[in-house]
């Protein structure tokens, strides 16, 4: 079993995922802009092949990227390379990474925290958010919630079945521990033959008002939650427990110390 990431990233836009971090960037762009704030330098944490990351640097905004996937970083260089946008992409885990601020915009998007399976680690990237984040500045990221993981995102479903490429994902949830593991099992043509890869992913899912006291704790005050739909992408009303995906604007209270 390949690690989270590896042979996927070779297909991952190919799968129609990249529409997500462009749609998150654009309502998250127009939400900040309606309330007359322009961010001018971004830290997009989990920033994968780098959608969300080419949407706020074609917006004129400095952009760091960080992201744990050497694979998924190198579709992001070809990317920018093909739009023509400069990218500071770095890879690092979002629970250990070490990039310079301050900046006005930190991003992190498709469901990536839940990828953390601790509190202890939500609250260190938190933590460290607030030590990179300008204190005008705003934090904004989504969480699928348990009622997503539990009801809606389980079972087998095919992701592609096309000539060259097959790929399945098979995800269950475990009720005590709120893990959802998912298999992504594929077959990528390489010139006569397949070559088949399995991945394991696993999110966890946390309560929104826990999440909500979390970034209290580490300096956010001004916290605005919605509802977030994936089809098509949009904010919905303040978010609730029973929705399926949350998008989360934070805005720090506490001024921010030296690192």
């Amino acid at each position: 079993m390949e690690p989270p990431y590896s042979t996927y990233a070779t297909v991952y836009d190919r799968l129609g995922q990249a529409w997500f971090g462009e749609a998150a960037a654009l309502e998250v762009l127009a939400w900040l802009t309606a309330r007359g704030v322009v961010p001018s330098r971004v830290l997009d944490l989990c920033c994968g092949t780098g959608s969300a990351s080419l949407v706020f640097a074609a917006h004129g905004m400095d952009v760091t990227g960080v992201d744990r996937s050497g694979a998924m970083l190198g579709v992001a260089r070809t990317k920018a390379a093909a739009a023509g946008r400069d990218l500071t992409l770095v890879e690092a885990d979002v629970t250990t990474f070490d990039v310079s601020g301050p900046f006005d915009l930190v991003s992190c998007f498709y469901d990536s925290l839940n990828y953390l399976l601790t509190e202890e680690d939500l609250t260190w990237v938190f933590e460290r958010v607030r030590q990179v984040i300008d204190d005008g500045g705003w934090f904004v990221f989504d969480l699928n919630s348990r009622k997503k993981l539990e009801r809606e995102w389980v079972g087998e479903m095919i992701a592609a079945d096309e000539p060259d490429l097959f790929v399945v994902y098979d995800a269950g949830y475990d009720v005590e521990t709120g893990h959802s593991p998912l298999r992504v099992t594929g077959f990528v043509q390489e010139g006569d033959t397949f070559r088949r890869f399995v991945e394991e992913h696993v999110e966890r899912a946390f309560a929104l008002e826990r999440v909500v006291t979390m970034l209290s704790e580490a300096g956010f005050g001004a916290i605005h939650r919605f509802a977030f739909f994936d089809r098509p992408p949009h904010l919905g009303p303040p978010a609730e427990e029973t929705d399926s995906r949350w998008l989360l604007f934070a805005s720090p209270t506490i001024p921010r110390t030296a690192p």
